[in-house]
């Protein structure tokens, strides 16, 4: 909520003078919920207009989702809201959809890139190192390889549900939608348990538990 009206209120409703508009702009609002009330086409026309430099300009914006399954329609709603506001949008997920070991059944991070020029052809990446694969920067060699099929013809405009105002902001939002919201709540834990191994969750939960308790420090 603070972001939309931080937006409205910078541009007074209408678009910014050209010295104030942006080459690009991140938008990566998740803190267990996606920022619904940023992601409906009223409000994505907006922020393009008063935001971004026009033809060129890129939004990339991070949401939390499930590509595949019966909540897979988030992901494909936001890939055709945006394909219904720019000419070009491609979407990148935060690791390898073909890999075996991959687990389709959680959600996860989910990379789109939006603008009225063509986004692919500009983005550059460093070459392979032999990082290892979980590190940032194996990510950032092999990440264009990354665009999951599954969410290719909502990124083309050719299906997905086009998110209108009040879908997750001040209106009521559909069943699906909510429904979506839910799941992805629901296994944020499971997502998060490979952050840390065993003995590191022991240390938050005793840090928790002493902060609850007024006894934690700075320095822990």
């Amino acid at each position: 909520a603070d972001a939309v009206a931080y937006m409205q209120n910078a541009t007074g409703g209408a678009p910014a003078s050209a010295s104030l508009l942006y080459d690009a702009i991140l938008s990566d609002l998740f803190d267990g919920d996606n920022p619904m009330g940023l992601l409906d086409a009223d409000q994505l026309r907006a922020l393009k207009a008063g935001w971004l430099q026009p033809e060129t300009g890129v939004l990339a914006l991070n949401i939390v989702a499930f590509r595949t399954g019966p909540h897979a329609r988030l992901a494909r709603a936001v890939a055709a809201t945006l394909r219904s506001v720019f000419r070009h949008v491609v979407v990148y997920a935060d690791h390898d959809p073909r890999a075996a070991d991959g687990d389709s059944s959680l959600p996860g991070n989910l990379l789109f890139l939006a603008s009225d020029t063509a986004v692919a052809k500009r983005l550059a990446t460093p070459p392979d190192e032999g990082d290892p694969p979980e590190s940032s920067f194996y990510l950032h060699a092999h990440f264009k390889g990354w665009a999951p099929p599954e969410l290719a013809a909502a990124a083309d405009g050719e299906e997905g549900d086009v998110l209108a105002a009040g879908s997750g902001g001040g209106g009521e939002p559909p069943a699906w939608l909510r429904e979506a919201a839910a799941a992805v709540r629901a296994a944020v834990p499971e997502m998060q348990r490979d952050a840390l191994p065993a003995e590191g969750w022991q240390v938050v939960e005793r840090l928790v538990a002493e902060r609850s308790g007024g006894t934690a420090t700075a320095k822990e």
